[in-house]
This record gives structure tokens, C-alpha cells and sequence, in this order.
């Protein structure tokens, strides 16, 4: 069997038809991941958004360890905590690119992904640059005053969704 759930992608046609439905345009930026394109995308977020963005988006804990093996070059302990740190490693998690959308069209987005697998699965990132509050469970999501969607603060901006393995639903 394959070990990649088809719950990733019956959750993103979902989506896609149901945000296409209201209007709004849907794009996805990553998928399924290696454990090098893992490595690359926390050190593109460190590199970009800084020490405290891994540690807010990882955790205090792991989001630590991370740092501290990517400040140390340590490479064999950042590919064991990078091989542990996402849902995108089996294939069971989206990012959905934001820059295109405004504030409100934000809190529609985040309606329609809780309407379809519950609250707690969306991640606002980056966290603590663009946005005024970021993170889990948000309904509303609001960039800072100041910050251009998709530029300096705001780089790399998306929705990480974790998508449930026994997902099912059919629109």
C-alpha cells in the first residue's frame, strides 16, 4: 500500500472547491517533503524571518534544538530533528499561499479550512513578523500595519495544514 494517505489530497480538492465557490484563488506551495527540502525550508526560515520564528513556529523545545544545530552546523542533529518536525514528511500536511488574499478574505480562508477538518489544524505563518496574531486556531488574521503581503516581514507567508489521516469528507 502506498504510505501516503489520499486524505491530503481529497482534503485539497475539498478546499480548493470550496474556496474557488466563494471567490477566492488557491494556491499550494508545498506538499508532500524530504527530509532535505525540510532542512531547507526551516533554514530559508531562519535565514529569512530569524531564530525566533523557528522556535515560535517548532516549539520551544524542538524550535530550539533546531536553532542551536543550525547555529552550531551541526548537521547530523539538524537532519534528526528536521526528520522528526513536520506532518509535510508523510505527507499529511499543505501549505496554502496567503499573499494573494486581504484581511477578510484571511478569515474566510481559515472559516472554510475549520468547516472542513476543525479547528487547531491551520498554522498562520510566519509567526510574530506579518501578522498581528499568528499561529493556531485564528479566526481572523490581520497583517501588521506597515507589512506588504509576501514582502520583508511577510516573507514566505502561508497556512500550514495539518490534515487528519481519516480525513473523508466530500463537498
Amino acid at each position: 500500500t502506498d504510505p501516503i494517505s489520499s486524505s491530503p489530497i481529497k482534503f485539497e480538492q475539498d478546499l480548493q472547491r470550496l474556496l474557488e465557490s466563494r471567490g477566492l484563488p488557491f494556491h499550494v506551495t508545498s506538499r508532500t517533503r524530504t527530509v532535505e527540502q525540510q532542512m531547507a525550508a526551516i533554514k530559508s526560515k531562519y535565514d529569512n524571518n530569524g531564530r525566533d520564528e523557528v522556535i515560535s513556529t517548532y516549539g520551544k523545545n524542538t524550535g530550539t534544538q533546531l536553532v542551536s544545530a543550525i547555529e552550531s552546523k551541526d548537521t547530523a542533529r539538524f537532519r534528526e530533528l528536521a526528520s522528526k518536525s513536520s506532518k509535510h514528511l508523510k505527507g499529511n500536511a499543505i501549505d496554502v499561499r496567503t499573499w494573494h488574499y486581504t484581511d477578510e478574505q484571511m478569515s474566510v480562508v481559515l472559516k472554510s479550512i475549520e468547516e472542513l477538518i476543525g479547528p487547531g489544524k491551520a498554522l498562520v505563518e510566519p509567526i510574530g513578523n506579518c501578522w498581528e496574531k499568528s499561529g493556531r486556531n485564528l479566526k481572523n488574521a490581520k497583517r501588521k500595519q506597515g507589512n506588504k503581503a509576501g514582502e520583508g516581514n511577510c516573507y514566505g507567508e502561508h497556512i500550514h495544514i495539518d490534515v487528519p489521516t481519516d480525513y473523508k469528507k466530500g463537498r
